[in-house]
């Protein structure tokens, strides 16, 4: 397959300025960015930091109980929801200074992988093709049938109407009411898993997963293609908006001006756990880090790093994809999670 690069530079300095103290407590798992400027990190241990000025300064809170924590969703108007295993469901109604939380029962303890809002309107999903709704800010919860059993994934609305699920064995839902309903949606012929789905419009969608799937759509779901990406491994996250995309796991790849989705050739030490835009600004999360592109990935800015990553590195690209130059290079602390 061919890649194409633009000869872009991608590089990535070290972060210079103190590390926060807290930093060694948070893998990053999740990232939203609903306005430009406002970043939410979700970190496994259950820590949630906003930054309201691109990052450089940062709240925080801590979620009960730790541990386990691995989607965010932030709807507006002050309100988010974060979930993870065994049935934790946090929400916050204020911008994040407030967070309440549902009790285990309320998922029948099991994993929660993905999060939509909208507003006030709260959706969850997870093992066992479970979708729970809030229509209230969390205040109250209930199950919407979906007639499926696979581990779900990937959750979005474009609207409190319009949304989408994607999972396990290749499983696409589609709904026109809110969740009353869930219509399957996905093509017979797709093998794989499925980890995200992005809509940039009513009808035009994107969803990624594993091995090196990345499928679009333009009639809303009804039908799905699978498009050409440099990639076999774990895709984690995409986001497409106003002609710009970043899709994150095992590599970055970001949409060139011909619509085409090629790989960026900075290769930090860890694989990217999660990826946002926002008025035209490209964000990217390892378990570590956070950086940002303000030229649609040919360069790159550290924004937040762990004490244990000492060097992210620089990384030049040639024509054809394959790296040059120095490599890529990091120490670990052996007191810091670690993971690919």
């Amino acid at each position: 397959m061919r890649e194409r690069l633009f000869g872009w530079f991608l590089v990535l300095a070290l972060l210079s300025g103190p590390v926060s103290s807290y930093a060694a407590e948070c893998w990053v798992r999740d990232l939203a960015t609903p306005r430009p400027g406002e970043v939410w990190l979700l970190c496994e241990q259950g820590l949630v930091r906003i930054s309201r000025d691109a990052g450089h300064s940062w709240g925080e809170h801590r979620l009960q109980p730790p541990g386990g924590w691995r989607a965010l969703a932030v709807g507006g108007e002050g309100y988010a929801v974060a979930v993870g295993s065994a049935g934790r469901i946090a929400w916050t109604s204020d911008g994040g200074a407030t967070w309440s939380r549902a009790g285990a029962a309320t998922a029948a303890g099991r994993n929660l992988h993905a999060a939509a809002a909208v507003g006030p309107r709260f959706w969850v999903a997870g093992d066992d093709g479970l979708i729970l709704h809030s229509p209230d800010g969390g205040a109250t919860w209930l199950r919407q049938r979906t007639f499926t059993t696979a581990r779900l994934e990937g959750l979005f609305f474009i609207d409190a109407r319009r949304g989408w699920a994607v999972g396990w064995a290749g499983t696409i839902l589609a709904t026109s009411d809110g969740g009353r309903f869930w219509d399957d949606v996905a093509p017979e012929t797709l093998y794989g898993n499925l980890t995200a789905v992005w809509f940039e419009d009513r009808n035009r969608g994107w969803a990624v997963g594993s091995p090196g799937l990345v499928l679009r759509t333009e009639d809303g779901g009804h039908t799905w293609k699978r498009v050409a990406a440099p990639v076999t491994g774990l895709m984690r996250s995409v986001h497409v908006a106003s002609g710009a995309g970043i899709i994150a796991g095992d590599r970055l790849l970001v949409l060139d001006p011909e619509g085409r989705w090629v790989p960026v050739a900075w290769l930090p030490p860890e694989a990217f756990t999660a990826a946002s835009l926002a008025n035209g600004e490209l964000w990217a999360a390892g378990p570590h880090f956070l950086a940002r592109s303000r030229d649609g990935g040919r360069s790159w800015t550290p924004v937040w790093r762990a004490p244990g990553l000492q060097q992210l590195g620089a990384l030049p690209a040639n024509k054809t994809g394959s790296s040059t130059g120095q490599a890529v290079s990091a120490v670990r602390s052996d007191n810091l999670p670690y993971s690919r």
